[in-house]
């Protein structure tokens, strides 16, 4: 109830301060230049507002730009591109509007995963791109996805050289090269070098480089590129989450701790930021986050080889060894057979199934050391294998020794030994459809796309049916966005062939998705002819598209039947968790457990963080006494206890329970804080604060601790200012935390206000800040001490010397000093 209060209060302060804006566009444009960009997004959303009003529709697409740059400048991209959807959507030029970039809606765009956008983005008419750069974009989509599809990433690489890109694009390039190990340091150096002065960007060039030294893992000198880059352009989420790897791979998990969690909030949980929150849970030993962590990040499309590892061991850790083999058992699918990898994650699964002793330590230290080894090798056999589908050509027919060596050479990268083979296997049975197939996988690999294409149109010929031709017709009918010909290349070869390759089944859904026309009932046909691999692959690019409605369609068709198992309960649970259906999972819980399945261990816990998560006590409640009922053993079982007693407010008890856990989490440590402060324990909240703070710095958790302070007859400043510093240093909109600041003089006695704003900790930050420097002088005036505050705000004044704000703080001393006198 204090904390609510004191919430009202700052509310009504900010309400307050927002009324009162009456900012020109031009005022907005040179705030979000000089980086006060939540000022910014206030003022363009009152902007917006009134062009509304006024039915302007010059002023609202202006104010729409100006929030669109703001939201981009604080590295809020979801809204950014939000707004900048709707300028592309609405606006006939919007190049000819001020302030508009193409290359921040790019950025925008690849940043927060909106690739059907960025793909639309590349047809406008007025977009500055050309065709072979619209490849090189595809390249980031298919990527940054890490859905193993990375078959034609060789050969568009090779084959678009990008010379005369534009800069945005050249950069992804010039990445990807480096990814792929391409490009030596020092042609690395030059190269960035070269396009930061095309864009006239010169901290391009530290950010190139340590994306480049991470690359070839010399971490020590990424980090200290990345430290420079991110110091510049604190908004860059994507450049911290790199950061974070590398302070990762530096062995320094409290840093990439600190700026991961801060990254979930701030990306609103994007499966890369996820996949980190899941290797640095399981490394402290918090199975149940990394399970939850690496198992969100796969549903959302990233089934990268080290989530699988982290899902397969935290799982089995947790006791649910057949998920866990099953997480791990795909892994082999995206490595060769001969990597380090896979003999430990074949003895890992040989353990699980004997009830051993798990050889997790390895798996984890190789899995991240291997990531570039990983990239690489598979993209030196994606031409032999593409998925599933060039496997099946490669070996189809003909003498197997044959195939075994070409199969070999090309998984080794020897493609002179692959067409020594070509030759002789000519000579001998001619142009065959197998000899078509791998001779095209050459061509590709030279990059020769046209020889390819020629190829497989050859062996079409031949077979209609040829499986890698059929491949390359739904590639070209998804870039040219022909959706019926996409149905109609791959419906018969899923109805009529029942061919369980994953990259048709997902070209024959999203085809259906764009048209709004995907037919269940012939979903549950697939599922019949081709079993769970095929459901698994449905529900899980459903929940990865967010397409709430059809998912949920599907398996409320399926809730209740004989045939509903785990799988399409913890769907179920994911779906409703996404659309914010609190109730919904309790009754999902009941409806399972009454028609008599048993609830495994993970949907358990699944279930119990979804209703913890939406504050559904009564939910945990049930699921609590369901796992004393049937003995299962759940992990963390006293912190759920904890939440229940929280909202029954047993502070008490409460206080016990969290104890006897003793997590590492931000939220354990604001749970435990509200405990303590209830219980009047100011030095184990203050504590428990500060922790929380260390490990996530936010504005809320910081607000709890000035309430704190501002209420102990001694309060400890010094203390609150460093976190308040720290705050500001890991939180990209800092300007947030200032105006933060100037609330909370409003709130307290002006002596408290002038002894944090004089206290160390904070003297640099305020000096460099007119705003907080004429905060200090409101308070030292207030608080009699005008010579300070005469000296104060001369500071302000030298730093903005037109601002109305400081020029009435300096004219309310003067007129103080004057009634001394």
């Amino acid at each position: 109830m204090k904390w609510l209060m004191f919430a009202v209060a700052l509310l009504f302060l900010v309400g307050c301060s927002q009324s009162e804006n009456n900012a020109t566009p031009e005022q907005v444009k040179r705030q979000i230049e000089n980086g006060d960009n939540a000022l910014a997004i206030v003022n363009a959303k009152a902007l917006l507002q009134k062009g509304v009003d006024d039915q302007n529709a010059a002023a609202v697409i202006q104010a729409r730009v100006l929030l669109a740059n703001a939201y981009y400048s604080q590295g809020h991209y979801a809204q950014s591109t939000s707004q900048y959807n709707w300028i592309l959507d609405k606006v006939s030029s919007p190049a000819n509007q001020d302030g508009f970039d193409w290359y921040k809606v790019v950025v925008s765009y690849i940043e927060s995963y909106a690739y059907p956008e960025l793909q639309l983005l590349l047809e406008h008419e007025q977009a500055p791109f050309t065709l072979s750069e619209a490849f090189v974009l595809r390249i980031a989509n298919k990527l940054a996805d890490n859905n193993g599809a990375l078959f034609d990433v060789v050969s568009e690489l090779r084959r678009v050289r990008c010379n005369e890109c534009h800069p945005l694009i050249q950069a992804i390039y010039l990445g990807q090269l480096s990814s792929f190990g391409l490009l030596s340091d020092e042609l690395w150096q030059n190269q960035s070098t070269e396009l930061a002065t095309r864009i006239n960007d010169y901290q391009y060039v530290a950010m190139a480089l340590g994306r480049h030294y991470q690359n070839t893992k010399q971490y020590a000198q990424a980090k200290d590129y990345l430290v420079q880059y991110t110091s510049a352009r604190p908004e860059d989420l994507h450049a911290k989450l790199v950061l974070a790897s590398v302070e990762l791979a530096l062995g320094n998990d409290e840093q990439a701790t600190a700026l991961t969690n801060a990254l979930l909030t701030q990306t609103q949980k994007a499966p890369m930021v996820l996949q980190l929150q899941g290797v640095l849970a399981f490394k402290r030993g918090d199975m149940l986050e990394a399970a939850a962590a690496s198992q969100t990040s796969i549903s959302l499309g990233l089934e990268s080889v080290l989530n699988l590892i982290i899902a397969g061991l935290s799982n089995s850790q947790l006791g649910n060894m057949e998920l866990g083999a099953n997480y791990l058992g795909r892994i082999k699918n995206e490595l060769p057979v001969d990597h380090p990898l896979m003999v430990i994650v074949t003895n890992i699964t040989e353990t699980i199934g004997n009830n051993g002793t798990l050889d997790s330590a390895s798996a984890i230290e190789l899995a991240l050391s291997e990531s570039s080894r990983i990239s690489s090798q598979r993209l030196q056999r994606a031409d032999a294998s593409n998925n599933a589908e060039l496997a099946q050509v490669a070996g189809a027919q003909g003498t197997s020794s044959r195939f075994e060596r070409i199969g070999e050479a090309l998984s080794n990268g020897d493609i002179d030994t692959v067409k020594q083979e070509l030759v002789s296997w000519e000579q001998e049975e001619g142009r065959t459809v197998d000899w078509l197939n791998t001779a095209a996988i050459v061509a590709i690999n030279d990059g020769d796309i046209a020889g390819s294409q020629a190829l497989l149109n050859e062996a079409k010929q031949l077979d209609p049916n040829n499986i890698p031709s059929l491949m390359q017709d739904i590639q070209q009918a998804q870039q040219e966005q022909k959706w019926l010909q996409v149905i109609a290349i791959t419906e018969p070869m899923l109805m009529e062939r029942s061919i369980s390759i994953p990259s048709v089944i997902v070209a024959w859904l999203e085809a259906h998705i764009r048209r709004r026309s995907l037919p269940l009932e012939q979903v549950e046909h697939l599922n019949t002819l081709m079993g769970d691999e095929f459901e698994r692959i449905f529900v899980g690019h459903l929940l990865r598209l967010n397409e709430v409605n059809t998912l949920g369609e599907y398996l409320y068709n399926i809730i209740g039947e004989a045939n509903w198992h785990s799988g399409h309960f913890n769907a179920a649970l994911l779906l409703n968790q996404n659309v914010g259906r609190v109730q919904e999972v309790s009754r999902l819980t009941k409806a399972f457990v009454d028609s008599g399945k048993a609830i495994t261990p993970t949907d358990l816990m699944l279930a119990l963080s979804i209703s913890e998560k939406m504050g559904d006590i009564n939910a945990v409640v049930g699921l609590l006494d369901y796992a004393d009922t049937n003995n299962i053993a759940i992990e963390g079982k006293a912190y759920f206890q904890a939440t229940v007693y929280l909202a029954q407010q047993k502070w008490e008890e409460a206080k016990q329970a969290l104890l006897s856990e003793n997590l590492n989490t931000p939220k354990y440590y604001n749970m435990l804080a509200r405990a303590h402060y209830e219980l009047d324990e100011v030095e184990p909240t203050r504590n428990a604060l500060i922790s929380s703070l260390n490990l996530r710095p936010n504005l809320i958790t910081l607000d709890r601790l000035f309430e704190l302070e501002q209420n102990q007859a001694e309060p400890d400043l010094e203390q609150f200012a460093d976190a308040v510093t720290n705050t500001i240093e890991f939180i990209p909109y800092a300007n947030d935390v200032r105006l933060r600041i100037s609330q909370w003089v409003l709130l307290v006695k002006p002596e408290l206000s002038a002894a944090l704003l004089e206290s160390p900790s904070m003297t640099q930050l305020v000096n460099a800040d007119p705003v907080l420097l004429n905060n200090l002088a409101w308070a030292q005036l207030q608080a009699n001490e005008l010579e300070k505050a005469t000296a104060t705000i001369k500071k302000a004044l030298a730093l903005a010397p037109e601002d109305p704000s400081f020029l009435d703080t300096q004219a309310s001393i003067e007129e103080k000093l004057r009634e001394g006198s």
